[in-house]
């Protein structure tokens, strides 16, 4: 893989860089960290792109797929967040997740939450 492009994206949405040229390029089960900068100028706060790669073989062949994100709300952002993994038991994975998130809102924010979206995956501790 040489190249990724993050194309599609909606009005209001800007994604800086859009284009990654990766020299070397990413062999087969190799891995790599990319980072972009999001803007939204009154955009929308859920959207979608197409995630594009440019495969090298005897024939440079192409390859996208949609992808889509949530931006924050209107009461608080998240600045950071990390996911670490901490350790594996058969098909059980433990990850630390940490976050960092700003109050963009006019009141004090007090009390933060975690909820899985899947039945699969837990909070420690739990939700209370």
């Amino acid at each position: 893989m040489t190249t990724i492009v993050l194309s599609n994206l909606p009005p209001g949405i800007t994604v800086t860089p859009n284009t990654f040229n990766l020299s070397p390029g990413l062999n087969p089960g190799q891995s790599t960290n990319l980072t972009v900068s999001i803007t939204s100028v009154s955009g929308p706060t859920n959207f979608c792109f197409r995630l594009g790669a440019v495969l090298e073989s005897p024939i440079p062949q192409a390859c996208a797929v949609p992808h889509c994100l949530t931006l924050p709300a209107c009461c608080n952002r998240v600045i950071t967040n990390t996911l670490t993994l901490t350790g594996s038991s058969g098909g059980t994975s433990t990850y630390n997740f940490q976050i960092t998130i700003q109050n963009i809102g006019a009141n004090p924010l007090q009390y933060v939450g975690f909820g899985a979206d899947q039945s699969c995956v837990a909070f420690i501790p739990a939700p209370g």
